[in-house]
């Protein structure tokens, strides 16, 4: 066939389809255009064929627009879903049938992209608004509403988590590496047609893909517990991994049907799509991940308070920040932090005891989400704005060294470590260099510190703790764990001092075995137990002047019931290493330094100097009359039982020798009162201070000073629990405060019993509600606290002392 004729033949088509239109293309058969096909053969030089095949896809796309029209009826008529779908079903049908017979003739053409210009009509009609106008096509917007709401429940039927993807464990995250991961997404119908119309791969479907896709991120973000004691990531990675990669395979691939790579260009396609669907898979999870540290942000104060508890959330978010490493989350967290401390901390009212309490914390919780390398750095000038704030406190370092000789709590240890789950899975090694390297709290907390005025506090808190110990206690392995500590923070030699003294301690132990020994064998000329271990260092550091604290065990109160010499034990100090001063600031009524012991206490320490001066000539002894105790039993009725009973008492030396200078006078003159006066002036203490040492004795020992002057012993025996409860009890059990529902209350109680068990300490209701309303936002009143407090008190959680002090049940 010459061109003549072909171009002819050609031109009879076009005028057949620009007159029949859609029509034509229905009535279609290939099989009875083979003059046709013949004159296209013959036409296929350049440029010729490719201005016959823009005329062809010209007048292929005239005789399709009443099919796009039907299409945009449909669209904006549809009242559901169903409708939507079926009049895009009807377009692809029409689409496919024009496109496979204008595919064919380009073909003949010898023109391959014709198909893609043909889409490139449709996809203009269907999607790009007009250029002058800015009016979108119509049914467009239509169609992406129905998309978007599509997608929206595609992604909500597939959000369910296998049932071993629990919270409660640890695990590393992983990154696709530029290696495809094998997502097993099913075929929909919706995205198989979107893929045949060449909508699919359009920006704006896929950018309306992504939105939808990041909405549901950002929802499934908020269902994200406030839970910080158990993990979290694993559950919601697996969520991702289960929902939104499925997604993002059928977005991206032809709706989850894996395109042909038979050809080079398929290949390349294959390649490209894949190269796609990880770049989005890897940036959906990272925005996952950066706003689940976010959103802990937001409660992060709560998490740095509920801490060692929290340690999960915190190792959720250290996983987090690890992963998307080239985020600025790390800092947005540092700055977080830093405005934490300085909007909650910085405050007149705050406690200097609770600035430390979360300075310790925040410590420990940035030390878990930071790698071991940047935790000293970091952590300082996080805190260095807070230590600075707290140094210009007076009681900044009486705080510091209460936390230091704190025994067996979270605060005094610098080496906790959080203990591993059950059951957890191990984590990488990259991830472990966070909660891996346990920060030196101490010496990042003393950083801010003056030396010298901070040892001689500890110096004297550390007197008080060894004397304030239980009778017969000579143990002093806390202590000695708290000296080491800040040995290897100041050195030895500024707390020599405090080494004499708990060695002095540990002596002691000795010295009473050998004054007990003296007593049993009745040798008050024994010198057999000199040195039990032959240490002569050890006796060196108890020569010169020495003084003994008294600790003797129950016994009747009278002159012939002596204390039993072998029930004795003393503390032997050098007086040259302890404080000038050993009186506790927490003492409101000191006990007087000099008096007159009753006799029978005055004899048994001078039996107790006599043999103590057989095994150590070389030293004089002088007792400390207010550090003394003895354990003394009085004789009360119990009117429960009604009847005698022996009731035992722990007494100062000075006590002891009120109630034994009363019991004196009630055997010899038991019909009339013990005046104050007379009392006094036994013991040499002026009456009015005696008067306030009977405070403390009033009524379990003594009934009180009558108004006439005069005082007597306890007769009648009460119960601590009766005596310590009667408010409690006689109060009804009445409703929780108005405004706060139960779980507050269990929260309430949780955060109060941590800290009467941490601190150790009796608690006014002031202190625990200014505590509460900084730590847990506690809204109401001290009167609404007080109410909850004596449920508890009701219930055993927590006791209440005489001077109306909560603490933590024994």
């Amino acid at each position: 066939m010459n061109e003549e004729d072909a171009l002819q033949i050609l031109g009879e088509t076009l005028e057949a389809l620009e007159v029949r239109g859609s029509v034509y293309f229905a009535e279609y058969n290939s099989e009875n255009h083979d003059t046709l096909f013949l004159s296209l053969d013959t036409l296929a030089y350049s440029p010729v064929n490719r201005i016959l095949s823009e005329t062809l896809v010209t007048k292929t796309f005239s005789a399709f627009t009443p099919f796009l029209l039907r299409y945009q009826q449909g669209m904006c008529s549809s009242k559901s879903h169903e409708d939507c779908i079926e009049a895009i079903r009807q377009l692809y049908t029409a689409f496919s049938t024009f496109n496979t017979i204008l595919c064919e003739w380009c073909r003949r053409l010898n023109i391959t992209d014709a198909s893609r210009l043909f889409s490139v009509e449709l996809r203009v009609a269907i999607l790009q608004q007009d250029l002058i106008s800015g009016d979108p096509p119509v049914a467009r917007d239509v169609l992406m509403t129905f998309l978007k709401e599509y997608g929206r429940s595609i992604l909500s039927k597939r959000d369910t988590v296998e049932e071993d993807n629990e919270p409660g464990s640890s695990f590393a995250l992983e990154l696709h590496s530029g290696v495809p991961k094998q997502v097993f997404a099913p075929q929909d119908i919706v995205f198989r047609y979107l893929y045949g119309l060449t909508l699919g791969d359009s920006p704006a479907v896929k950018g309306m893909w992504r939105r939808v896709i990041e909405e549901c991120i950002m929802e499934k973000i908020e269902t994200l517990e406030e839970d910080y004691s158990e993990h979290y990531l694993k559950e919601f990675v697996a969520w991702e991994e289960e929902v939104i990669e499925p997604f993002v395979f059928m977005a991206l691939n032809e709706g989850g049907v894996p395109p042909k790579e038979t050809s080079v260009d398929g290949r390349m396609a294959s390649g490209a799509s894949r190269a796609e669907r990880d770049r989005w898979c890897t940036d959906l999870k990272r925005m996952l991940l950066v706003n689940i540290v976010r959103a802990r942000m937001k409660s992060f104060w709560d998490i740095m308070v509920d801490f060692p508890d929290s340690v999960p959330a915190l190792e959720d978010m250290q996983s987090c920040i690890q992963f998307c490493s080239e985020t600025t989350l790390k800092e947005e967290l540092i700055t977080t932090v830093r405005g934490l401390l300085a909007t909650r901390l910085h405050r007149a009212g705050t406690r200097t005891e609770d600035i430390l309490t979360m300075l310790v914390k925040t410590i420990h919780s940035l030390c878990v989400i930071l790698s071991k390398n940047e935790q000293h750095s970091v952590i300082l000038s996080v805190i260095s704005n807070t230590l600075d704030h707290m140094r210009k406190r007076r009681d900044c370092i009486p705080a510091i060294v209460q936390v230091i000789t704190h025994p067996n709590s979270f605060y005094g240890d610098a080496d906790w470590a959080p203990p591993k789950e059950d059951g957890a899975e191990e984590v990488g090694d990259d991830l472990k260099t966070g909660a891996g390297g346990q920060p030196d709290v101490l010496k990042i907390l003393l950083t801010a510190i003056n030396i010298k005025p901070l040892v001689e506090e500890y110096r004297q808190s550390l007197a008080l703790q060894l004397l304030s110990k239980d009778m017969h206690d000579f143990d002093t392995t806390t202590e000695e764990e708290a000296l080491e500590r800040l040995k290897c923070v100041f050195g030895e030699d500024v707390l020599s001092s405090c080494t004499v003294m708990v060695r002095d301690i540990q002596m002691s132990r000795r010295i009473t075995v050998q004054l007990r020994n003296m007593a049993k064998e009745q040798n008050p000329t024994f010198r057999g137990m000199l040195d039990m271990d032959g240490d002569d260092d050890e006796e060196e550091e108890v020569m010169g002047r020495g003084s003994i604290r008294l600790g003797v065990e129950p016994t009747m109160l009278s002159r012939s019931n002596a204390p039993d010499p072998s029930s004795v034990s003393v503390d032997v100090l050098s007086m040259t290493a302890w404080p000038a001063k050993l009186s506790a600031a927490s003492d409101t009524i000191p006990i007087p330094s000099k008096y007159k012991p009753h006799p029978v206490l005055q004899t048994y320490m001078d039996n107790i100097s006599e043999k103590f001066e057989v095994f150590k000539r070389d030293q004089r002894l002088c007792w400390i009359l207010n550090k003394g105790k003895v354990a003394v039993e009085v004789k009360q009725k119990d009117m429960e039982k009604n009847e005698i009973v022996s009731v035992p008492h722990t007494l100062s030396i000075f006590h002891a020798s009120v109630v034994f200078y009363m019991k004196d006078h009630e055997g010899t003159h038991p019909s009339a009162d013990l005046s104050l006066a007379s009392l006094a002036s036994q013991l040499d203490v002026s009456p009015e201070e005696l008067k306030q040492q009977l405070a403390s004795l009033t009524p379990h020992v003594v009934e009180g000073v009558t108004p006439s002057g005069t005082v007597r012993l306890q007769k009648v025996f009460a119960s601590g629990k009766a005596y310590t409860f009667a408010e409690a009890e006689e109060e009804e059990e009445d409703a929780p405060p108005p405004g706060i529902s139960p779980e507050q209350i269990n929260v309430i109680q949780r955060m109060v019993l941590a800290m009467l068990k941490t601190q150790k300490a009796a608690k006014s209701l002031n202190e625990i509600h200014n505590s509460l309303k900084m730590f847990g936002q506690f809204e109401g009143s001290a009167d609404d606290l007080k109410s909850i407090l004596q449920k508890f008190v009701r219930n055993g959680s927590i006791s209440m002392t005489e001077g109306k002090l909560y603490t933590f049940p024994k």
